[in-house]
């Protein structure tokens, strides 16, 4: 079995979130499906596989993984994970899970292939069967042991706002949101930076995972340019876009949306900056105020104007 690498681009509009949708599997309408249910789809329909039998090599490659001193706790619940994802066998080995109308300019996933096949070709295939919603950029062959879930470094989120309506033409990829002022979007950002307990920006159970998480780096700007008057649907002297892009080992589910929902309620003013700090580290601020009355802030953005970036790796 040969092992590919392939970098993708999708359309999240188009789907019903990344991760495979079994009840919807053989609707033909994509909305029902997850993208990972298209890939499979149409890999199966050239001959690819979607997971490797061999556990020889998954043995192999549980082994390499033990092998790690920085473990961190990402890094152990991806060790504790391991040994179900392998039984699990899914469909698709991939960087990263996107939610419901979230898009991605750089996803790794891997598949294989019983025999070796001119990758050109096989990516221009691929790229035909995927038409419209799912574009292949790379295809590379790799190590049976490279793993794009477990072996990434970092992972960067991108997120495009505007505060006045989008155009149609790009109202499934700029999200309309009043973000308030930027320079107070930008403070609040910043003490985002470096190690958190981020359990009140988690959708979902946490059951047994780890909520700390490390944010290496956050970027924002506000932008008129090109882009901002081609989305906007006003004049283009009056357009604006703000982009955001956020840098960590992991995140946990919904957690981008859920910090962008909290910075640009204290950027509306709707947030006090206690508050904010307080939520951020996990805890109550120690002030005279109820607990009750001290607001934790839960609502998302909208999903579409967020794009999973790229995914760093030491050798890929």
């Amino acid at each position: 079995m040969f092992k590919v690498l392939a970098i993708i681009a999708y359309d999240g509009s188009a789907f019903a979130g990344f991760a495979p949708q079994a009840r919807n599997s053989a609707r033909k309408d994509t909305s029902a499906l997850g993208v990972s249910d298209k890939i499979a789809l149409v890999l199966k329909s050239v001959g690819a596989v979607c997971e490797n039998i061999d556990s020889d090599k998954n043995t192999q490659f549980a082994s390499k993984l033990e092998s790690y001193d920085d473990k961190t706790s990402t890094r152990c619940e991806d060790l504790q994970n391991l040994g179900q994802s392998i039984k699990n066998k899914n469909l698709l080995l991939s960087a990263g899970r996107t939610d419901k109308g979230v898009h991605a300019r750089n996803m790794p996933i891997c598949f294989f292939l019983p025999q070796r096949r001119d990758l050109g070709r096989l990516r221009e295939i691929l790229n035909a069967k995927l038409y419209p919603h799912i574009f292949c950029k790379v295809l590379r062959f790799v190590a049976q042991d490279f793993h794009p879930r477990f072996l990434a470094l970092s992972r960067t989120y991108c997120y495009i706002a505007s505060k006045t309506a989008p155009n149609p033409f790009y109202a499934r990829f700029v999200a309309w949101e009043d973000y308030g002022e930027f320079a107070r979007v930008k403070e609040a950002l910043g003490y985002f930076r470096g190690t958190h307990d981020f359990r009140l920006f988690c959708k979902g159970d946490l059951e047994s995972k780890s909520s700390v998480r490390e944010i290496f780096s956050i970027y924002c700007k506000e932008t008129s340019g090109n882009l901002a008057k081609r989305a906007s649907s006003q004049s283009s002297q009056s357009s604006r876009l703000l982009i955001v892009r956020i840098c960590a080992q992991g995140f946990l589910r919904a957690q981008v949306r859920l910090m962008l929902g909290a910075v640009f309620a204290y950027g509306r003013g709707e947030m006090s900056l206690e508050s904010l700090r307080a939520q951020i580290d996990a805890k109550m601020p120690t002030s005279k105020i109820p607990a009750s009355k001290i607001p934790i802030y839960r609502v998302p953005v909208s999903p579409n104007g967020l794009y999973f970036e790229n995914a760093r790796y030491e050798k890929y």
